[in-house]
């Protein structure tokens, strides 16, 4: 049996960690909760597919679901809502570092 899950993300207000990121992370988080995917976890909790569905032409965003999802089945979570809730765990970090690196990288 095949437990499909669709992630449709919340936008959270995510405090930055540098003054002049925080718009960026807003702006990130809004075109991250625009990404549709679909995961396909078996009855033992791995992950055994995922697929964006709706795209935001960033590769970056449209990654990091499946990225996320493929870290959090390791810890073998119970079910797809503790799934879930591990890869949403880790969207202000993510958040936080990309806005960090494209600063970093517009100011070279």
């Amino acid at each position: 049996m095949i437990v499909v899950l669709t992630l449709a993300a919340a936008l959270q207000q995510i405090p930055a960690a540098a003054p002049d990121t925080s718009d960026d992370i807003v702006v990130l988080g809004k075109r991250l909760q625009e990404v549709g995917v679909r995961m396909k976890i078996d009855r033992k909790g791995r992950l055994r597919t995922c697929s964006v569905t709706k795209s935001v032409d960033d590769a970056d965003l449209d990654r990091f679901w499946c990225d996320a999802g493929v870290a959090c089945a390791a810890t073998r979570p119970k079910g797809a809502a503790a799934l879930t809730a591990c890869v949403e765990g880790r969207r202000g970090e993510f958040l936080e570092r990309l806005a960090q690196v494209r600063a970093v990288n517009e100011r070279n």
